[in-house]
């Protein structure tokens, strides 16, 4: 593959994930408020958030398994189709519906948002097998970027027009799709069932670190999803904090996922994790310990060497740890994990800070996140550097 033909490659996966993110910043930062501002209180709009995480997290082994054994369903072929049920949705929302039909067409829309990125990591790496490198963390930093960037974005909409949002997000997602069309396809090679092979039984290690994955996650997911409850919650706060702190967050992403080649062919994937994990802990930390503006933006600046760190991390380490054969199964039980954290937090989260606030609810997170650290580092499998 020629110098210009790689650099083209690596252009389009990272103008894809920047699209994706620009339109998942709509979908994961600001569905409490737009669902709020069409009539829902915070406990419904967070069992909303969280039968949209349930309903991806029962469609995801099912669309792994399908885009393996279905002809016709390769990688690309798997996106496009799953980009378009998701635009098919969007024009209901958009049209006005209220009440069930609101409820059922955004939960089957974020079941389908979740769909996509293991798919779109898989992609990645298997076009990487194929022969053509893909810098995946210098990708992801650009999505990082463009989740900062429409963040800023979504707030100036939202004081216009809490419609002109759902406006951002089918422009971001259109160009998303149109993006992944002129991507290379790939086709990933077929596995036997899991019960055929045994897949839990061989990777039993594997499998608990998927365990940690969800409970180190959840406060995570707390925070994205009700960040508008904490700036509530805050003394002198303005409605502006909602952006201002999802930009620094992603912002924060930015330089570590860029480096992450780098930084691989140094520190290996396994002891990266552990890193990542621990400043996991710190950031809900800080928020807890004092809820205020500098310590909620420096805890979303903590991001660098958490979420930044644990994203590129935990991709290297599955292509390390899980056979090639179940390349897109290993990315998506981590999806999965990532994608019940999110369910747990919503589905209990929008009740639990209704009935003790955002502080006290992050701090029960707390105690989850501190065992899914003690069970990763139990049973993170040590592996080589890259490079």
């Amino acid at each position: 593959m020629s110098v210009k033909k790689k650099t083209l490659f690596n252009l389009l996966y990272m103008l894809c994930q920047g699209f994706f993110w620009m339109a998942l910043c709509f979908v994961y930062g600001y569905a409490q408020v737009f669902l709020e501002s069409r009539g829902f209180d915070t406990t419904q709009a967070g069992f909303v958030m969280g039968a949209g995480c349930v309903a991806g997290i029962l469609l995801q082994p099912l669309a792994a398994r399908l885009s393996e054994s279905v002809a016709f369903l390769t990688g690309r072929t798997t996106i496009l189709l799953i980009s378009g049920l998701i635009l098919l949705l969007a024009v209901p929302i958009l049209g006005g519906a209220a009440g069930l039909l609101l409820s059922l067409c955004f939960i089957a829309l974020l079941a389908l948002s979740h769909l996509i990125d293991p798919f779109l990591t898989a992609l990645a790496y298997r076009t990487e097998t194929d022969g053509k490198p893909v810098n995946y963390s210098a990708a992801r930093g650009i999505g990082s970027l463009a989740y900062a960037i429409s963040s800023l974005l979504l707030s100036r909409i939202l004081d216009l027009s809490v419609n002109g949002m759902l406006h951002y997000f089918l422009l971001s997602f259109g160009l998303f799709l149109l993006t992944v069309l002129l991507l290379p396809d790939t086709r990933p090679e077929p596995s036997a069932s899991l019960a055929g092979d045994h897949f839990f039984r061989e990777n039993r290690k594997f499998c608990f670190v998927v365990v940690a994955t969800a409970l180190i996650c959840i406060h995570h997911t707390i925070i994205n999803s009700f960040m508008w409850s904490l700036v509530n919650e805050i003394p002198g706060a303005q409605s502006s904090l909602l952006g201002t702190a999802t930009s620094v967050g992603a912002i924060a992403e930015v330089p570590m996922m860029l480096c992450f080649s780098r930084v691989q062919q140094k520190i290996s994937s396994d002891k990266l994790l552990k890193v990542a994990a621990v400043f996991y802990f710190l950031k809900p930390l800080l928020i807890v310990v004092s809820p205020s503006v500098p310590a909620l933006l420096l805890s979303q600046g903590l991001q660098i060497f958490g979420y930044a760190l644990f994203t590129p991390a935990m991709a290297q380490y599955v292509r390390q740890v899980v056979p090639d054969r179940h390349l897109v199964l290993g990315q998506t039980l981590i999806s999965l994990a990532i994608g019940f954290s999110g369910a747990v937090s919503s589905l209990f989260g929008g009740a639990l800070i209704e009935q003790f606030g955002f502080v006290t609810t992050l701090g029960f997170a707390l105690v989850l996140d501190a065992a899914g650290i003690l069970i990763l580092f139990k049973n993170l499998i040590p592996v080589p550097k890259e490079g």
